[in-house]
């Protein structure tokens, strides 16, 4: 009886905290934009990805490159390339106590056809903040990506 006591007692724990942890997630604003803006470029390619930009939104490239006009140009290349598919996922989101600004971070993956026919796949970490605009809108105001280093690539026979 004790262990059908425990078990029922840890099922109820698990599925109070599943539904905790998805009730958590409906209530960040943060995370729920980041998906939006994941679902946006996924269907609309570039249009999408900007339509979430703030006007003075700044990335951090060498050299870095801010306002909405400077990174639609910036960007114009990464979206013309041949088969891309670019995906994320927010693993960390929170707001700020202010409430008017918060940050996302990450994975990524990207893959798309090189001019020589070959896929590439890249994958790394990114993280985002976020600003609260006067519509209540939230849109991003700083993006920084690091790509995951390469694998080594294998021994040749000599170097075995």
């Amino acid at each position: 009886m004790r262990l059908l006591l425990r078990a029922v007692s840890l099922i109820a724990m698990a599925v109070l905290t599943t539904t905790f942890a998805s009730a958590q997630a409906a209530d960040n604003p943060v995370k729920a934009a980041d998906l939006a803006f994941a679902q946006a470029t996924k269907e609309r390619g570039l249009e999408g990805w900007m339509a979430f930009f703030a006007d003075d939104a700044y990335v951090g490239t060498k050299p870095s490159v801010q306002g909405k006009e400077a990174l639609r140009k910036f960007y114009q290349g990464l979206f013309a390339r041949r088969d891309l598919a670019f995906e994320w996922t927010p693993d960390q989101a929170q707001v700020f106590p202010s409430g008017n600004m918060g940050y996302t971070s990450g994975r990524y993956t990207m893959s798309f056809t090189n001019y020589q026919g070959a896929k590439i796949t890249q994958a790394g970490s990114y993280v985002t903040v976020w600003q609260k605009q006067p519509d209540n809108s939230w849109k991003v105001l700083a993006d920084f990506g690091s790509q995951d280093k390469p694998a080594p690539p294998p021994p040749t026979p000599e170097k075995q």
